[in-house]
């Protein structure tokens, strides 16, 4: 059993207010939202093995916020391909992951986080995929296991939707 969990940064400042939209850094909502994630993790026990993110500040920012509620040590890998990128681009660098990972957190932009986890959910959770939103909102995040052994056998239509959480759901850091 392989679990890839899929979050969008969360909430970033407006374009306005950075000179590029890698620069973006995340609002104080999208600090919130970030943290909230984390505990969500913690505390559902969906410490990630690894985790992928993309090399924008709001992403790395929201990395950050995460994973000061996980334990140290989580190899992170932050990359310039993610940005931004096609959900077939994020597909195939899960598939490339070693299988000694058995679950991984992907951080990234939409609309490739929402065309991966859509790509993935098989025709029998049909269901689940309809509670996916139109737009996937700033700092959801979406957990799908898949019945496999190795990272290189997924492909579309075998996952499962195990959990949706938007940004307002998870528990407030601050309790």
């Amino acid at each position: 059993m392989k679990t890839l969990l899929i979050l969008r940064h969360a909430k970033a400042e407006s374009h306005g207010n950075a000179e590029s939209d890698h620069g973006r850094a995340l609002a104080p909502q999208g600090q919130d939202a970030a943290a909230r994630i984390g505990v969500y993790l913690r505390e559902k026990d969906l410490i990630p093995d690894i985790i992928f993110c993309s090399d924008a500040v709001r992403t790395v920012e929201t990395l950050q916020r995460i994973t000061a509620f996980l334990p140290d040590g989580i190899p992170q890998i932050v990359d310039q391909s993610f940005y931004l990128a096609e959900g077939s681009v994020l597909l195939r660098s899960v598939k490339n992951t070693e299988d000694k990972y058995q679950r991984i957190l992907l951080i990234g932009h939409n609309p490739g986080c929402q065309e991966l986890a859509l790509n993935l959910l098989t025709d029998h959770n049909a269901a689940s995929a309809m509670t996916l939103p139109n737009k996937f909102p700033a700092a959801a995040l979406a957990v799908l296991d898949f019945d496999i052994d190795q990272w290189s056998d997924l492909k579309a239509g075998i996952g499962y939707l195990v959990d949706l959480v938007s940004p307002r759901e998870p528990p407030d850091p601050s309790t």
